[in-house]
């Protein structure tokens, strides 16, 4: 127990580090190029989001790259993977979401690309550990 909870702890600080400030990168010397891939990469999430057909290799094709390529660059850049990186942006936006309009959990799960209600509130609650529908019960 105690180490799920080191493991949520250390995965949340990891997280507001990387989207934090939008440059908290594995390497503190990664070159404009690098961080200008990083920015077309998460750019490119935003914009496609809500497909929940979305996968690696269509993000590898419209970076120009293979999905192998895609994946051993941005993770030697973040330390995570582009499907993790996919996930953590769906669930921040679902946060987002959830906070501030009146659509039921299910309506934003599937908003954000989630093709599962239940999938969605499994990585949710993993991420911020809470289920979205606590976090309803507090807000409403």
């Amino acid at each position: 127990m105690l180490a799920r909870v080191r493991n949520l702890i250390d995965s949340h600080r990891r997280l507001k580090q990387f989207f934090g400030d939008g440059q908290a990168l594995a390497k503190e010397d990664v070159c404009d190029m690098d961080k200008e891939f990083v920015e077309k990469f998460k750019a490119l999430i935003d914009e496609k989001m809500g497909d929940s057909g979305l996968n690696v290799e269509d993000l590898g094709k419209d970076m120009g790259l293979s999905r192998v390529q895609l994946y051993r660059k941005i993770k030697s850049l973040t330390n995570y993977s582009p499907n993790e990186l996919l996930r953590i942006a769906r669930l921040k936006k679902a946060a987002s979401l959830l906070a501030s309009s009146d659509m039921t959990v299910s309506e934003i799960g599937y908003e954000v690309g989630f093709s599962s209600p239940s999938y969605f509130a499994k990585c949710y609650k993993e991420l911020f550990g809470e289920s979205p529908t606590d976090l309803l019960k507090r807000k409403g």
